[in-house]
């Protein structure tokens, strides 16, 4: 049986929706691809830990949004030769401030005389604890060459796109993917290493209200009393004329004397706080919270299924 630099934890938590596919270029990403979210990648990690501790299966919609996702990172589309067969997670092992993981797509392609070759597409996730935080900072993708005293490197040494960072931002981050055949992929690396560091920030507007001493002259509740005696006439003379369009049609009548004396206890009410030797002040300032994190995940020399 072969080996896999994936850990023992990451067991394939589903087989990917069978269809054709050919490989194509994964775009690259400074937060998520168009069309994947923090709630899609959310649903799919959650999905995932639950298939690893409970077994069982996808439902119908975590099984669209891990399809959706692997499709969309791994940047395959329709043809007749290759298609996905299973991912696997290796998951953050601290989630203080945001969570994440590594994936690995199997993909299998169809070669002459019904065998096929093997290649599998990496990509990391990172998202918020916080649907409402802002992520900053950023993630590296790694994958390790083996030690040539060991099982290899075999077909090729360390290359420059064996890594990829990203700066994390938004709520939800994927890193570019990095995809390698079977042969490269198990005889050239000993693990798929993914690191986040950086903080998970919120802001919210808080509002408080407090009194203060705000003393009245004598003049000044003169003015308010005016003012008061004002707005009862006034709406005295609308019920009045209210009552006359009533007529005989008692429910009218009843509801415009709910309106005036709906309108006697608004006027009583600013009466009073105008007379008041206090006022309210209202006070609204953003409060800012960083969470900051440090986060690391790793798939190392264990069977993969």
């Amino acid at each position: 049986m072969r080996t896999s630099i994936l850990s023992r934890a990451a067991v394939a938590v589903a087989t990917l929706a069978i269809g054709s596919v050919t490989l194509a270029a994964a775009p690259a990403t400074a937060a998520t691809p168009a069309g994947i979210d923090r709630a899609s990648i959310v649903s799919v990690l959650d999905a995932a830990r639950s298939y690893q501790s409970n077994g069982g299966g996808y439902t119908e919609a975590e099984q669209a949004a891990l399809d959706k996702l692997t499709e969309t990172v791994c940047g395959y589309t329709t043809t007749n030769d290759l298609y996905p067969h299973g991912a696997y997670f290796n998951f953050f092992k601290q989630n203080s401030g945001a969570d994440g993981a590594i994936v690995s797509v199997e993909l299998h392609e169809n070669i002459e005389g019904g065998d096929y070759t093997h290649r599998y597409c990496n990509f990391g996730l990172v998202v918020t604890a916080d649907k409402d935080a802002k992520l900053s900072g950023q993630a590296t993708l790694t994958l390790t060459p083996r030690p040539a005293d060991t099982e290899g490197p075999i077909i090729a040494t360390a290359a420059a796109d064996d890594s990829t960072t990203g700066q994390l931002s938004g709520n939800a981050f994927v890193s570019t993917s990095i995809t390698r055949d079977e042969n490269e992929f198990f005889s050239n690396y000993s693990a798929v290493d993914f690191t986040a560091a950086g903080a998970a920030t919120t802001s919210k507007t808080v509002t408080d209200q407090r009194k203060i001493w705000d003393h009245k002259s004598k003049v000044e509740k003169r003015a308010a009393k005016a003012k008061y005696d004002k707005r009862i006439a006034k709406a005295k003379k609308a019920y009045a004329k209210a009552l006359d369009r009533a007529g005989s049609n008692s429910a009218k009548k009843a509801a415009a004397k709910k309106a005036y004396l709906a309108k006697r206890a608004e006027t009583k009410v600013k009466y009073d706080y105008a007379v008041w030797n206090y006022r309210y002040v209202t006070n609204t300032k953003t409060v800012t919270q960083s969470t900051p994190f440090n986060l690391t995940a790793s798939g190392r020399n264990n069977n993969l299924g």
